[in-house]
């Protein structure tokens, strides 16, 4: 059975909604059954238009909530500039409630991440 995971997503400004799910899609495969998507709470416009491309929910966090989520691959970049140090990585794992199974990729402007959906 295939292990249904939350796609998490950061992007910056200039990030559209098809380099997203371009970047969801590449690191999705058969094995994966992608049950939402989660990202930071200013992103909900464009990663909103993403998850209704995948037809699944949105899960929106604050800084502050993703800043609590202890993740491999922190940026102080994205801490400067969000007020987090992970977006993709951290917004998986606080929606899916389990373990990251594919960390940070950067894919052009955005970066995404998988975590396994705890029921």
């Amino acid at each position: 059975m295939p292990d249904r995971v939350v796609l998490g997503i950061g992007a910056s400004g200039s990030a559209t909604v098809q380099q997203c799910v371009d970047a969801c899609r590449s690191v999705t495969s058969p094995e994966f059954v992608v049950v939402s998507i989660a990202t930071l709470d200013t992103k909900a416009e464009l990663v909103g238009a993403v998850a209704r491309e995948f037809g699944v929910p949105l899960t929106l966090w604050t800084a502050a909530q993703l800043n609590d989520v202890e993740v491999p691959n922190p940026s102080t970049r994205v801490l400067d500039e969000v007020g987090s140090p992970s977006v993709a990585e951290a917004a998986a794992v606080r929606a899916g409630g389990g373990r990251l199974l594919v960390g940070k990729t950067i894919v052009g402007s955005v970066t995404v991440a998988l975590a396994c959906a705890i029921d």
